[in-house]
């Protein structure tokens, strides 16, 4: 779970409870690992979360598999952005469109 570097700093969360270092396509960096309460499903949790860049991200708080997994039943045919459910496609389409090399 990670969460954007901005966000941190405007909400003045933390303390940094340690550092991690993350591997990355562009290589190694450390990064700050904080708590932090988080509100979901109408339930409050503690939680860990890495602290980065996420400017260029399109969301910036990332939720990971270590919170999901061990609080909540996932639905692998549901979507769900900011409480509005879609049915998630199950094909493997490509849009009718073809592939060009």
């Amino acid at each position: 779970s990670s969460i954007d570097k901005a966000i941190f700093e405007k909400l003045k969360l933390g303390p940094i409870i340690k550092m991690r270092l993350t591997k990355q396509v562009q290589g190694s960096q450390k990064r700050p690992i904080i708590k932090a309460r988080l509100k979901l499903a109408g339930r409050r949790f503690n939680f860990r979360f890495t602290v980065a860049d996420r400017s260029q991200m399109k969301y910036k708080v990332l939720i990971g598999q270590n919170i999901l997994k061990k609080n909540f039943l996932i639905d692998p045919t549901r979507l769900t952005i900011y409480g509005k459910e879609e049915l998630k496609s199950t094909k493997n389409d490509v849009n009718d469109k073809e592939i060009k090399k």
